[in-house]
């Protein structure tokens, strides 16, 4: 059996610009990435089948990078079946519970990655467990990583994420940043931003917000980035009484400044995110001058951009 070289897999694949990057522009370009790493494996007519490897059920990477993708991949002949991490790539918060957590964590993807090798192409998003390099390289070639953040700054990431980098055949980049590190290792990689939605990431027409709406929107491991503009924002809740902070997170925010009165904390889910961002009346995403920061998906500005916006 043989593989493409390193310099074929993306090579016959156009640019990514602003103009495709809707989920059918990114149908395409990934069709079209997929036929040229199929090397045989299929006979033609037959659909490329892709193992997608993922490290949640509700984190936004699997959720805005693969599985809104898998409906418009199937009209093109993409079926998409994903492999997701039951305990998550990411240790528990509780230290107790991570030496279970890791053996539970590697023998949940063994079956995956046996099955894998029934598949055309492999997608891997990011490590299988967080900065370290595990059963990747048993999984079926060829191998596609897609990265959307600087995983490679976590505490001993970079050696690791070098080395599954190389374990690849191509990598999928969130950005140009990212891509400028990448090819450090890798010489053969594309630019993919995270794309919205748009038939759902949409403004509620007509929708009349009884007082302006400041909202943010993330992990509660982001809260920092919130608490430290917390001087600002009260600035600017003392100076407009009517307005609140909406924060939606999975964890409830700690302000020291800011009027209880004027915080609202909506526990995130699936179901409410568009819900909560289409009642904002001005979407926040502070960032610290980082590369961590300048390496990430811009994600959360695009969805306000989107819905919460006044037009």
């Amino acid at each position: 059996m043989e593989f493409p070289p390193q310099s074929s897999i993306f090579g016959s694949l156009p640019l990514v610009t602003e103009k495709n990057t809707t989920q059918t522009g990114i149908a395409k370009l990934l069709e079209q990435g997929a036929r040229a790493a199929q090397c045989g494996f299929t006979t033609s007519g037959k659909p490329v089948r892709v193992a997608a490897f993922t490290g949640g059920a509700t984190i936004s990477s699997p959720r805005f990078r693969v599985r809104q993708y898998i409906p418009g991949l199937g009209r093109y002949g993409i079926q998409v079946s994903e492999y997701i991490a039951r305990f998550g790539s990411w240790p528990p918060s509780s230290k107790s519970w991570r030496p279970f957590w890791l053996p539970a964590t590697i023998s949940q993807r063994v079956p995956g990655v046996i099955g894998s090798f029934r598949y055309d192409v492999t997608l891997l998003q990011r490590e299988m467990v967080s900065t370290l390099v595990t059963l990747e390289g048993l999984t079926h070639r060829p191998r596609i990583l897609d990265v959307d953040d600087a995983v490679w700054l976590n505490r001993g990431g970079e050696k690791n994420f070098s080395r599954l980098v190389q374990l690849c055949d191509g990598v999928i980049c969130g950005n140009s940043f990212i891509e400028d590190t990448v090819r450090r290792w890798h010489s053969q990689t594309i630019i993919v931003p995270t794309g919205v939605d748009t038939e759902r990431f949409r403004p509620l027409e007509g929708m009349q917000r009884p007082r302006p709406v400041i909202g943010w929107s993330g992990l509660g491991t982001n809260l920092k980035s919130l608490a430290e503009i917390e001087r600002p924002l009260a600035a600017v809740l003392n100076h407009c009484k009517d307005a609140v902070l909406r924060v939606v997170s999975n964890v409830s925010p700690k302000f020291e400044l800011l009027p209880p009165a004027q915080v609202e904390y909506v526990p995130w889910s699936p179901e409410n995110e568009v819900r909560t961002i289409q009642e904002m009346s001005v979407g926040l995403m502070p960032a610290e001058d980082s590369l961590w920061a300048r390496e990430s998906a811009a994600i959360k500005c695009f969805f306000t951009c989107r819905v919460a916006c006044p037009r």
